[in-house]
């Protein structure tokens, strides 16, 4: 029996990092190759991430909020633009995927200076 894809939208900044690298990892199919969602693709793989990214808007603070939506949108389209891998659209979109995760970073260093 195929099990109904649900995407799993990310509760704190910690998840959201590691989520960063596991699209990386899953380019350029987007696929999970443990069988238990066939339903995954980058479709649900970007629905997650800005979903993640809304639900942690009031963490990440509006400004960052708007910067990564904007590099989610350009990194998506990097690698819908090379599904096969077979250009530059790789290189570049994991090059925006590192660039949220350093943002993400620093976002998170700037809250844990302002709580102590």
């Amino acid at each position: 029996m195929m099990r109904e894809y649900k995407p799993y939208i990310r509760e704190d900044i910690r998840e959201l990092r590691d989520f960063f690298a596991k699209i990386i990892l899953q380019y350029p199919k987007f696929l999970d190759t443990t069988g238990y969602f066939p339903h995954r693709n980058i479709d649900t793989v970007f629905f997650e991430l800005n979903e993640s990214l809304r639900h942690l808007q009031g963490k990440l603070g509006e400004e960052a909020y708007l910067k990564l939506r904007d590099m989610s949108d350009r990194a998506r389209a990097y690698f819908e633009a090379d599904l096969e891998d077979k250009a530059d659209g790789r290189r570049k979109g994991c090059a925006i995927i590192h660039e949220m995760e350093d943002l993400v970073k620093q976002v998170a260093r700037a809250r844990r200076g302002r709580s102590q």
